[in-house]
């Protein structure tokens, strides 16, 4: 019987082997829990939450109806998403964020067209506030009769 930790962490043959797999079992304790704040970050999950208030402050456009929404938390990055349909113009789409954004104090911060990820051509607005960046994407072709377009949030 060992008389103190040295002799116990010695063992029988006077090699520190058990101090050493304890070591290493500490060690996988810790990554475990480390990759599990990975995956779990809170703060990832306030994020969410906190666009997706402001995302309900602001009033969609009346001519369209909502298609799909959902909130996006990967690791310490959230966004919201909300896909509509309408059959409105897309000056129309735009003119009504346009004006109904800077109500909620967004200002447009950019825009541009771009291709989305079935490599159709889409045109982009951008709008800002604090560290938040909202983004209104619709297609380019006026020719469809009922168009889907986006609204993301996420932190810029």
């Amino acid at each position: 019987m060992p008389t103190s930790l040295k002799e116990y962490l010695r063992g029988s043959n006077g090699s520190y082997t058990r101090l050493w797999i304890g070591l290493a079992l500490a060690l996988i304790v810790v990554l475990l829990l480390f990759v599990n704040y990975l995956m779990h970050d809170p703060s990832g999950e306030r994020m969410a939450r906190d666009l997706e208030r402001e995302f309900e402050l602001v009033q969609p456009l009346p001519e369209a109806f909502s298609i799909e929404h959902y909130t996006k938390v990967d690791g310490g990055i959230a966004s919201v998403e909300n896909t509509y349909e309408s059959s409105v113009s897309n000056e129309a789409i735009q003119k009504h964020y346009d004006l109904e954004l800077p109500k909620q104090g967004w200002k447009q911060c950019g825009g541009g067209t771009m291709r989305d990820e079935n490599h159709r051509k889409v045109n982009t607005v951008s709008y800002c506030k604090r560290s938040y960046i909202m983004l209104l994407v619709y297609p380019e072709d006026e020719t469809v009769l009922r168009r889907q377009f986006w609204l993301r949030l996420k932190l810029s």
